[in-house]
């Protein structure tokens, strides 16, 4: 796939995001890494083929805060057209504006989740009034799309950090790290997983090693911030 092959040899995030909305001729792409390793939704990794009048004004009126693309692209695995999305009144401003900055008439977002379970989004729109032959492209490429928005994703950590930074954890560490997070013992934990308390504390100490921890109360902690496990659940 000629595309997949030009955002790989994308020498930055940026280019290989140009190169994504030249190809199908979207009219603007942009991928939104939501987590990182130094913050979270508030101060994101952001590239974007938008205007950077638009790129200011978005964060100046703080429009983070009522973006139901954002929103609910976060909280969600399946991609979604924008215009299936509710509207609050601000957001229908929000929407509004952006129309107005040549942001588009209707978007598609892909949302991110890699095997650590950091979230990101790859969004794609259409200036156009007649929203049917980007629907139709859309349609046709999403299997394409969606491994095209992994791989900037990929690219997007490697740029970061150069490595990934966090390694996968196993789903009984995952699945210990969860019920250590809401007070239980050890033998609690055991009990709850059916597995010998011996084996509870070597998925444990195998978690806070991997998480590069000093206690596993520390390993808690930063299995949340990263959304290695459901804060709900501490």
């Amino acid at each position: 796939m000629r595309t997949a092959q030009d955002v790989r040899l994308a020498e930055t995030v940026d280019d290989a995001v140009h190169a994504l909305r030249s190809h199908f001729g979207f009219d603007h792409a942009t991928y939104h890494l939501g987590y990182t390793i130094d913050a979270v939704i508030d101060a994101p990794f952001v590239k974007s083929t938008y205007s950077d009048a638009w790129m200011g004004r978005y964060i100046l009126k703080r429009y983070v805060n009522v973006d139901p693309v954002v929103q609910h692209g976060f909280r969600r695995q399946l991609p979604f057209f924008w215009s299936e999305l509710p509207m609050a009144p601000q957001a229908m401003e929000l929407m509004q504006d952006a129309m107005a900055h040549g942001v588009g008439t209707e978007g598609y977002t892909i949302p991110i989740i890699d095997r650590v379970r950091r979230r990101a989004l790859l969004s794609l729109t259409t200036t156009q009034l007649d929203t049917a032959p980007f629907r139709q492209i859309v349609e046709a490429e999403r299997t394409a799309l969606a491994e095209l928005a992994f791989l900037i994703h990929e690219k997007a950590i490697g740029e970061l950090h150069g490595s990934d930074p966090l390694p996968a954890l196993a789903a009984r560490e995952l699945e210990c790290l969860t019920w250590s997070a809401e007070g239980r013992t050890y033998k609690e934990i055991a009990r709850q997983l059916d597995i010998s308390e011996h084996t509870a504390r070597a998925y444990l100490r195998s978690a806070r090693l991997k998480l590069g921890c000093g206690s596993i109360a520390e390993a808690v902690a930063k299995a949340i911030r990263f959304n290695l496990i459901e804060e709900n659940n501490a």
